[in-house]
């Protein structure tokens, strides 16, 4: 776990003077500024059909059609309202030698320095010698409908601890039920596998989630998965480079 320091803020200010690679700030900016920009656009569009629908559920009468149709509206958009703020975060790049840590304020204005723990030459002698497979989770049921057939490391040289994936995974298992909820409202397959891949940082962020051989659903439910799977928060980072996971989900109820 990352290592906290508070700093005075004349030091803090002293740190903002350091040395700074000028022209990659500005090359970092502009493309993080353009990504930025197409997801506000889309936001901005979520935010206005969310208004819509909201002006139509109060008009509507308390038991038509109408209303319902406009509260479903408004469920589905706060899911992708929660995917945009999730890629508008990833908009913003990670900079070279950032192991010196991210930085926030403190109500007094002092400055909480979280710096990221030395490498572990142990855990990185493992990870290059074995930098795939490593099975975290097996036949191991989240919720009513959904279970881990099989959850591994698959890529990457970074190790990071299996409680804190499997803690993070277990988290997001009612959004990962809500979406199966929602496919078997609408009379489709009951019982199928989908693959859940996601990459985890060493600043402990989760990027480049995917679904993967859905053998279950449509688009609209491999878009669910996506957003539930872009609300992953593994506790710790991993040591020693990026690890991505492959998570084999089987859903629909348990076999007799």
């Amino acid at each position: 776990m990352a290592a906290a320091f508070v700093l005075p803020a004349s030091s803090a200010a002293a740190q903002s003077t350091g040395d700074v690679d000028v022209n990659a700030v500005q090359s970092r900016a502009a493309r993080e500024l353009s990504c930025l920009d197409r997801v506000s656009r889309r936001l901005q569009r979520k935010v206005e059909l969310m208004r819509d629908a909201q002006k139509q559920m109060r008009r509507a009468r308390s038991d038509s059609a109408a209303r319902k149709d406009a509260a479903r509206a408004v469920q589905a958009l706060e899911d992708r309202v929660r995917e945009l703020l999730d890629e508008s975060a990833e908009c913003i790049e990670e900079q070279a030698g950032g192991s010196a840590g991210t930085a926030e304020r403190t109500e007094d204005g002092r400055r909480v320095v979280y710096v990221d723990p030395p490498p572990d030459p142990t855990a990185e002698a493992v990870a290059h010698r074995n930098p795939a497979t490593d099975v975290v989770q097996k036949n191991d049921r989240l919720s009513d409908n959904v279970e881990v057939e099989r959850g591994e490391k698959v890529d990457g040289h970074g190790r990071v601890d299996q409680a804190s994936v499997k803690t993070a995974v277990q988290a997001i298992a009612p959004r990962l039920e809500h979406c199966y909820g929602g496919l078997v409202s609408r009379g489709a397959l009951e019982r199928g596998t989908a693959i859940l891949v996601f990459t985890v940082t060493p600043r402990g962020r989760v990027k480049k989630v995917g679904v993967e051989q859905a053998r279950i659903g449509g688009p609209g439910f491999q878009r669910c998965l996506t957003a539930a799977g872009r609300r992953l928060r593994v506790r710790a980072g991993s040591r020693g480079g990026d690890a991505t996971y492959s998570y084999t989900l089987r859903f629909g109820p348990a076999s007799e």
